[in-house]
């Protein structure tokens, strides 16, 4: 009796503990089904990120479209507005291609390439074999021929007898609207504020704007701030010198360029377009930079002629702060790098 009692008591205990397991794998099993299907609690939807209507392109999943990507974050605010003085001076963009289309054929390319080695390895040495190379251009194409010596003549013109005045513009330059002083850029501090280096050219350019009252103003660079894209070099400039007193209309902007090259292929195309009565040049810079931009802009006019079949802009003058800088752009390889971005239409 006692045995036949504790078999049943035994099996009931199996029975709860089996109905127990299966009971305890449906409710796991329910929860895994359920789990991409339940709602989300009261909490969850309240932070939930918002869902906007989009339709999802082609190959993208909605759980994608749900979530749109977080606008970039901007570490440094906007500058705060200029003064309403700044403000009238008028970004001159220069036009849509600036560059001057030379004919190159394959013969008269391959000339020039030789040119511009021979004086970048060779400079005065090597005076025969660019003379006779500038002659067979110009009995291929005499205007191109003529453009490329009026470069070489600069070129070695810069390197040997330039004189880089640190006292500032003679007093022979043309007194009227037909001079341009150009006030060469420099890279702005992170936040768009002028580098020290660059407040002192633009000191200098004021100086220059007093003795020539009726000379233009050409401001040249690009927006190079790293935390301030919306800074541009010229832009900058033409606050500071609308701040000092400065006519805005005697201004012109040229605030695309990111280097030399391209502040003398814009300044260039600016005048040319807007400026005509412009004739000659003050370069205003740092006395290391003078030669290469002094260079640059005497191509990019020459260029520019040779295109419009007009006489060049001749750049006449310079007035040079003293203030260290690097020595490679008063080299000839470095001339030659910027000189080459100017004159090759594979650029």
């Amino acid at each position: 009796m006692t045995n036949a009692t504790e078999k049943r008591r035994i099996r009931r205990r199996a029975v709860w503990l089996a109905a127990g397991l299966l009971l305890l794998a449906g409710i796991m099993l329910l929860r895994y089904l359920g789990t991409e299907q339940a709602p989300a609690s009261a909490a969850e939807e309240a932070t939930a990120a918002p869902v906007y209507e989009t339709e999802a392109p082609v190959g993208r999943g909605a759980e994608e479209t749900a979530k749109p990507e977080a606008p970039e974050e901007t570490p440094v605010p906007a500058p705060t507005d200029p003064p309403e003085t700044a403000k009238s001076v008028p970004a001159a963009q220069p036009p849509e291609r600036p560059r001057a289309e030379i004919p190159y054929t394959e013969e008269s390319y391959g000339l020039v390439s030789d040119i511009v080695y021979t004086y970048r390895h060779l400079q005065s040495g090597g005076a025969d074999r660019i003379r006779s190379q500038l002659e067979k251009l110009k009995g291929i194409d005499p205007a191109l021929g003529e453009a490329w010596e009026g470069v070489m003549d600069t070129w070695a013109h810069v390197n040997t007898d330039l004189e880089i005045r640190y006292e500032g513009l003679p007093g022979d330059l043309a007194e009227d609207d037909s001079l341009c002083i150009v006030v060469m850029g420099f890279e702005l501090l992170y936040d768009g504020a002028m580098a020290p280096e660059l407040v002192k050219r633009c000191e200098l350019a004021l100086e220059c704007a007093a003795q020539y009252p009726e000379a233009y103003i050409a401001l040249t660079g690009g927006p190079t701030a790293l935390r301030n894209k919306e800074a541009s070099e010229a832009g900058v400039m033409a606050e500071w010198f609308a701040e000092h007193g400065v006519d805005p209309d005697r201004l012109i902007l040229e605030d695309r360029s990111k280097t030399s090259a391209e502040n003398a292929q814009f300044t260039i195309a600016i005048l040319r377009e807007r400026y005509p009565q412009v004739r000659s040049l003050a370069i205003v810079s740092s006395g290391y930079h003078i030669p290469m931009a002094c260079l640059l802009f005497q191509e990019a006019a020459l260029f520019s002629a040779c295109e419009s079949g007009t006489e060049p802009v001749t750049v006449a003058a310079n007035a040079a702060i003293s203030f260290p800088g690097p020595d490679d752009y008063v080299t000839t390889a470095k001339q030659a790098e910027y000189l080459w971005t100017l004159a090759d239409p594979h650029y």
